[in-house]
Parts: structure tokens; sequence; C-alpha cells
């Protein structure tokens, strides 16, 4: 895994910057924030050799998020938190895309992982290892950020991508696709609110890890 910084690590995977997923603790609790799709469970396995964890927490339930929660939560016999409004999806009662049926379908194929029973139900203001949730809705309904305010790190899932549409390689806070979004609209203002946070390190679902806030300024501004 790569440290960020305190408290927070992310992991490797062959594809950088493609999916993320992140481990994260504050000394009393340790969580993994999202899990990637299911092909990456031998490398999060490795790479969490040795390690403690208490909970599998997503940020939302899409396909390239969930795909490796069920088996990690069984490898280390502990719960899986989402948003309270996710908790359908997770637990596979309602679909992981509910905007399109064709990317369902895609995403269940190629990137899913099993469904697990969701055990922790989070709410806004709640806070695990250290972050406090924000509900922020529009990508999915259910869809949270963890936010660490003590050195405003903030880990926003989908509410925006890091990496530029084009050039995976370069660095650009956008908007993720608006066909993979619930409500393009309603996660514009997840943007807006993204922002009145002043993140100072913006850990996103796709997308290199960014220092500083200015290029979320400018795209909420944009907005």
């Amino acid at each position: 895994m790569h440290k960020i910084t305190d408290g927070v690590w992310r992991f490797r995977f062959l594809a950088a910057n493609m999916f993320n997923a992140y481990y994260v603790t504050d000394g009393r609790e340790a969580i993994v924030i999202d899990a990637s799709t299911r092909w990456d469970f031998g490398p999060m396995r490795r790479q969490l050799a040795g390690k403690i964890v208490h909970h599998i927490a997503l940020t939302h339930a899409h396909p390239d998020h969930q795909g490796c929660a069920a088996r990690l939560a069984r490898m280390f016999n502990c719960g899986l938190a989402v948003h309270e409004q996710e908790v359908a999806s997770a637990e596979g009662h309602a679909p992981l895309v509910r905007q399109n049926f064709l990317f369902e379908i895609a995403g269940k194929i190629i990137w899913a992982g099993r469904c697990s029973k969701v055990t922790r139900p989070l709410r806004e203001g709640d806070t695990i290892a250290g972050f406090t949730v924000y509900h922020m809705p529009g990508h999915t309904q259910g869809h949270i950020v963890f936010f660490r305010e003590s050195d405003r790190v903030a880990i926003v899932g989908d509410v925006v991508n890091t990496n530029h549409p084009i050039f995976p390689f370069l660095t650009s806070v956008r908007e993720p696709p608006t066909f993979f979004s619930a409500n393009p609209a309603q996660n514009r203002a997840s943007i807006k609110r993204l922002a009145s946070l002043r993140p100072a390190i913006i850990c996103a679902g796709h997308g290199p890890i960014v220092y500083g806030d200015t290029k979320l300024q400018q795209l909420a501004a944009r907005l």
C-alpha cells in the first residue's frame, strides 16, 4: 500500500488510478473504504496481511466499488458499512446500478462481487475510524464521502473523478460521466458541498490523489 498521510493508505493495483481503495485507521478502528472490482481480491488480500480490519465501508455500491467487499468481510470476520439508502443495493435486493439496466448487467458480469449483509448502516454525521460521514447523493442516492476534519482529508468515491477523461495519466478534477450517475444535477450540488469543506487531500474512486482544492473549487464555480 502507498501511504497518503497519517492513518490513510491507498492499495496498489496493476492498473494504477483506475479503481481506488483505501485502508484507514485512527489507532482504535481500522476500515477498508471501497473494495474495487472482484478481480483485485488477490492484491487486496496480500496488502492486508497482518492488518486488522473492523469494517468494509463503501462510498456507494456500484460494481467497481463493492467487488471484493463480501470476500474481505468473510476473510476478516468483519461487517459491511454503507449509507442507509444504499443497503438494498449492497445486499442484492435492488440493482447495483439503478439508473441503467445495461450498465447493471455489464457491471455484474465484468466487475461485481457477491453481495453481503450490511451490519452498519451509516447516516450523515456518523463517525468511523476518525472520519465523519457526509451524505452526498447524486451519483447514487446513498453515496457518501468520508471527511477527516483534523487534516481535511476527503475520501470522495465518485462525487468527482480525478483522472483526465482522455489522458488518464493526467490529473483533472471533473464530474463523473453523467450516464453513470443516477441524478447528475444532484451530484453537482454534492460537488459544491464537497468544495465547501475545502479538502486539503482528495482521494477519489478513480484517478490520482489530489493535494489542495484549487481544481475542485474551479469545477464547483463552473457548475
